[in-house]
Formats: C-alpha cells, structure tokens, sequence
C-alpha cells in the first residue's frame, strides 16, 4: 500500500504537464498515478482504477526514464496554480518544500512500482 495523500494531481501534473483530471491514454507516467482501467463508468461514482500486471513493467521502465531531478529544478509553482492542480497549495514562497514533497513522493511510487513489478502483481488505484 501507498499513500500519496493529497498530491495525486500535483505528480501527476509534473510527470505529464496535465492534471489527472484528464488522464493521457496508454501514456506510462499517468497510468502510474491514475491507473489504466475504471472499475466502472459512472461519473459520480469513487475514483477507482486499476492496473494489470502485464502493464507494471512499462510504468517502471517510464518512471526509470523520467529525469525527476530537472523536473523538480523546473518546478513552477505558479503554473501549477495556474492549472488548477489539486490541492490549492501551490505557492512560491514554499517553493523549495513543494520541491522536496513532489520528489519524495515521486521516488515513493517509483519504489511502489518496482516491489510490485517484482511481485508480479498489479495496482488497485483509488483517489478520494
């Protein structure tokens, strides 16, 4: 189990440059936070997804590949305010705190999906 709390939208809009309000289809990076498939298709319903074990390999190997350091270096705050990312957090004079929370949990879920890649298990995703 891991618990990102919060900044699901936060990571999800530094690894892909959207919010996972709008989650990228067969894009690695996203599914990494919001999961490949619905449990169901109700709007109102909970955010529940999930992600098969075939899958976990290319989400490790997306989350290997992404160079977290010069996103973190790039981190704008303001632009996350901008776009409206969930939580209402994003703030310039916390800069360097944000920074160290977006890669804390970044390397959190890489480690996540590594364990689970060994395991040969998938992901249950739930954002509530």
């Amino acid at each position: 189990v891991l618990d990102i709390d919060k900044m699901w939208d936060g990571l999800h809009f530094l690894l892909t440059g959207v919010s996972a309000t709008t989650p990228l289809e067969g894009d690695a990076l996203s599914e990494a936070v919001v999961g490949v498939k619905m449990f169901g298709d109700e709007e109102d319903a909970d955010f529940i997804a999930y992600t098969l074990p075939e899958r976990i390999a290319a989400i490790v190997a997306a989350l290997e590949d992404f160079d977290i350091e010069k996103a973190i270096e790039d981190f704008q705050p303001k632009v996350f305010a901008q776009k409206d990312i969930y939580p209402n957090i994003w703030m310039h004079e916390d800069k360097e705190g944000l920074q160290e929370e977006l890669e804390e949990i970044f390397r959190a879920v890489k480690h996540f999906y590594d364990t689970v890649a060994k395991q040969g298990k998938g992901v249950v995703v739930s954002i509530y």
